[in-house]
């Protein structure tokens, strides 16, 4: 239950990460090739949706499986597939582990490239004129 409710919260910051990567446009930053700026947003977008879509799988399956968990061990345990969910639940939680890590990898990377184009997601606001 705990890492089903750290895939929710991953999931919400993944998420509002993706909507500050879609913000910026190859036009604020006129210095940056638009085929590069696409680019990096296209492999920034990537990393982000792998990392929030793992994650809200996780937490639906998570929910999932406090509701049929029950329901589930009951008919695996007479027929002796105990081992099979096992199984099947382990590769699940290892499968989403590995999402994890290769967005991290991919965000990482991003953030590198959008560091050398000098994009910045957050910019300060222009002063007002007058």
């Amino acid at each position: 239950m705990l890492f089903d409710v750290i895939a929710a919260i991953l999931a919400v910051v993944y998420t509002l990460r993706k909507l500050d990567a879609k913000r910026p446009s190859a036009q604020d930053y006129p210095a940056v090739a638009p085929e590069r700026f696409a680019a990096w947003q296209r492999r920034e977008l990537f990393a982000l949706n792998l990392g929030s879509g793992a994650c809200a799988l996780k937490t639906l399956l998570g929910v999932f499986e406090y509701l049929y968990g029950p329901r589930i061990a009951a008919w695996a345990a007479p027929s002796g597939r105990v081992q099979w969910v096992y199984g099947v639940s382990a590769l699940l939680f290892v499968s989403w582990l590995l999402a994890l890590v290769i967005a991290f990898i991919l965000a990482r990377r991003a953030r590198k490239e959008r560091e050398v184009l000098g994009i910045q997601l957050h910019k300060a606001p222009s002063p007002a004129p007058g």
